[in-house]
């Protein structure tokens, strides 16, 4: 898990410094049928499975899933 430690006011970071920073990412932790309707339709076949269709719950926006 990723803390945080105060830092002293006149340590602050700068606006340009604060757009630099990258917060570390989290790994999903609900299923992604909460996210995403996935479909049969198979899309293409390789050496390590198959690539189906799948669409945003939130956006409509359809992709690739492997």
């Amino acid at each position: 898990m990723y803390t945080m430690k105060p830092i002293p006011v006149q340590q602050l970071p700068t606006q340009q410094q604060q757009q630099q920073m990258v917060m570390p990412r989290q790994p999903k932790m609900t299923p992604i049928t909460d996210d995403y309707d996935i479909s049969n339709t198979v899309l293409g076949l390789g050496i390590n499975g198959k690539v189906v269709q799948c669409t945003s719950k939130s956006t409509g926006q359809k992709y690739a899933l492997k």
